[in-house]
């Protein structure tokens, strides 16, 4: 349940849970798994940014691209074929590059 004080910590939940699902598909991403963890603490430091009502829709924002994030990470696995996976990458790069955007954006 999301805590009104704290409307972005279940967002950096998924994050982490997103990189460690990539990790553990044994897939060599560095970069993106940096830049996901990136965005988690961008995430965790940006919630003083969205106290006001005018931020609820950046919130939506924000919860759009982690939802894409947490939704592809879990469809990575070995049984994916090649495509799949290079689809599955490039949309978890996009989001994590829209999410990174979307934080620089907050004020504070």
């Amino acid at each position: 349940m999301e805590r009104p004080d704290r409307p972005l910590e279940p967002l950096a939940q998924a994050l982490d849970e997103a990189a460690t699902r990539l990790q553990k598909a044994g897939l060599d991403q560095p970069r993106l798994i940096v830049q996901i963890n990136r965005a988690q603490r961008g995430l965790r430091s940006a919630a003083h940014a969205l106290s006001e009502p005018a931020s609820a829709e950046q919130l939506d924002a924000l919860r759009g691209a982690v939802t894409a994030i947490a939704g592809w990470t879990r469809l990575l696995g070995p049984g994916l074929n090649p495509e799949a996976r290079a689809r599955a990458l490039a949309t978890i790069d996009r989001n994590v590059a829209l999410l990174l955007e979307l934080l620089g954006r907050l004020p504070g």
